[in-house]
């Protein structure tokens, strides 16, 4: 039985693959997967743009465990993508 995926928190810079990237794989293989990215590097050079997606969150570092429950929920609770019309 294959297990179900809700969301996925993802770090932004990583090596090799960026988070968006990683992402959008992902979301080939579980269509409609939640995401929430963070990242430390919120001032360097990189094409934020991508993050700015309607149902995005962007999470920055440092956070408390509360910050990220609520950005877990949050995405959670966001209309899925195949049903949102601002996409």
């Amino acid at each position: 039985m294959e297990a179900r995926i809700d969301i996925l928190l993802t770090d932004v810079i990583m090596p090799r693959m960026n988070g968006v990237a990683a992402a959008e794989h992902i979301d080939k293989l579980r269509p409609g997967i939640k995401v929430v990215f963070t990242t430390g590097y919120i001032d360097r050079a990189f094409d934020y743009a991508a993050l700015h997606r309607p149902g995005t969150i962007l999470l920055p570092k440092p956070f408390s465990e509360h910050e990220l429950l609520t950005a877990l929920r949050t995405a959670l609770d966001s209309p899925d993508k195949s049903t949102d019309t601002r996409n």
